[in-house]
């Protein structure tokens, strides 16, 4: 059976309405990874904590974007645990 970790990220910053739930998915058998960030109410822009605002104008198109957490971050993250 597929082992799946669950870790919701805590809401650093509620103005952004949005939270952050990370699946971590690995086959027992062949120990092959997965990982999914699911963005709860955010919009199409990669979550960073710090980066400025978007333009108000932008946002009605594209959403809001998160500030809980550094996206890129947790990607080399994955990309390192692959390196053995």
């Amino acid at each position: 059976e597929t082992r799946v970790e669950k870790i919701a990220y805590d809401d650093y910053c509620k103005e952004d309405n949005s939270t952050v739930i990370h699946y971590k998915y690995a086959c027992p058998t062949t120990n092959k990874k997965v990982e999914l960030l699911e963005v709860i109410g955010g919009g199409h822009v990669v979550p960073v904590k710090d980066t400025p605002d978007l333009p108000e104008e932008a946002k009605r198109f594209i959403g809001n974007k998160n500030r809980d957490i550094n996206a890129p971050m947790i990607v080399l993250d994955f990309f390192d645990s692959l390196v053995e």
